[in-house]
């Protein structure tokens, strides 16, 4: 009888290992954004299937961000599953793999019981990562028959109890992937689940992945969440900078502005900035300027490896007039960059302030770092 009913279950409580180890970083601001996640959280417990885009620069804070909403969702008794894809990873549908290894263990006994032999077989946890050709499809309807397994599991663990499927780093996913996680969302829409995702700027993207994620955010109560910097007081609420301040013997406000300049309010860069006092003491002048403390050879090693890898998720382009605009200093005037490079460089001097790498100074552009 109990299997008949589809058996009463109890979602796991507590988040995946990632998430969890995310939650334990610092947490300043972002009020609005974990704001419009819980409101879109009450309405998937409402019955509602709905979803939230979060859209940030590398570095910009958005896993955090994931994490502190799942681990508000959990402590109101949410059922959270996650998963991320990864770029050195080309696995067919990797971050939906990963969620299933937790999200099994609330699916029901009788369910799970017929997965082995199902078409969902090579997306199970405990195997080897299958070959993209293993889960490609002949057909619409065999892709459709794939699709819809996964939506029925998650249908299925869901139950009649509120769920929170979370998947970082959805610009590294495969076409695949968002076609799934597209079908889950347009073919459940009465579910008790929200499902959040995150991606670099669309701007940045192919555009089958622009395509698919403006698909996304037509549908019903779909939320889009568009991570800034931190600002100057957001900064001063770290920890890391009170103790900082309180080293050099001044209040963090008086410290804050300095390192959101230095930084951009990239989360990244300013826990890399935050790392090494004596750097931040001999990059300071008593004003708020900077000094010798920005020369390669003095720049910490871990600030300067975070700061080439914001460099690297870059289009060739945009590296490309980057350099050539480093060859002329901290600052950049466009106007000699377009006179020297021609077409292109506006567009390539957008995205290396939308990467994090340059910030408005006046009618010039300033290297973050």
């Amino acid at each position: 009888a109990a299997a008949a009913l589809g058996e009463a279950h109890e979602p796991r409580r507590g988040l995946p290992g990632w998430l969890e180890a995310a939650a334990e970083e610092p947490f300043v601001g972002r009020r609005a954004a974990v704001d419009a996640a819980l409101c879109a959280l009450d309405r998937a417990a409402a019955g509602c299937t709905t979803v939230v885009l979060v859209q940030g620069e590398a570095g910009g804070g958005k896993s955090r961000l994931l994490a502190e909403v799942a681990r508000l969702a959990a402590g109101r008794g949410t059922a959270v599953w996650a998963g991320r894809w990864d770029r050195h990873q080309a696995v067919p549908f990797r971050a939906l793999v990963e969620a299933l290894d937790s999200l099994l263990a609330d699916v029901p006994a009788s369910v799970r019981a017929g997965l082995a032999e199902s078409p969902l077989a090579p997306l199970l946890p405990g195997r080897p990562p299958a070959p993209a050709a293993d889960l490609s499809t002949d057909s619409d309807a065999e892709q459709l028959g794939l699709f819809d397994g996964v939506a029925r599991l998650v249908s299925a663990a869901v139950g009649t109890r509120p769920g929170l499927l979370v998947l970082d780093d959805l610009h590294w996913a495969c076409r695949g992937s968002m076609l799934l996680v597209r079908h889950l969302l347009r073919s459940r829409p009465r579910m008790p689940l929200c499902v959040l995702l995150a991606t670099r700027p669309t701007a940045g993207l192919g555009e089958d992945h622009r395509v698919l994620l403006d698909e996304l955010l037509t549908l019903p109560g779909a939320v889009a969440v568009d991570l800034e910097g931190l600002s100057v007081t957001e900064v001063a609420a770290l920890p890391a900078l009170a103790s900082l301040a309180e080293a050099h013997g001044e209040p963090p406000m008086a410290l804050a502005p300095w390192v959101a300049g230095a930084s951009g309010g990239n989360p990244l860069l300013v826990s890399r900035i935050l790392e090494d006092p004596a750097y931040v003491g001999r990059s300071r002048r008593p004003h708020g300027g900077s000094c010798d403390g920005h020369r390669p050879e003095s720049v910490p090693a871990r600030l300067r490896a975070a700061v080439a890898a914001l460099v690297d998720e870059l289009p060739a382009p945009t590296r490309q007039v980057l350099a050539v605009g480093a060859l002329l200093g901290v600052e950049v005037d466009p106007r000699i960059l377009r006179s020297a490079l021609g077409a292109g460089v506006d567009a390539a001097l957008l995205e290396g302030q939308r990467g994090g790498i340059l910030r408005p100074d006046g009618h010039r552009l300033r290297f973050v770092h």
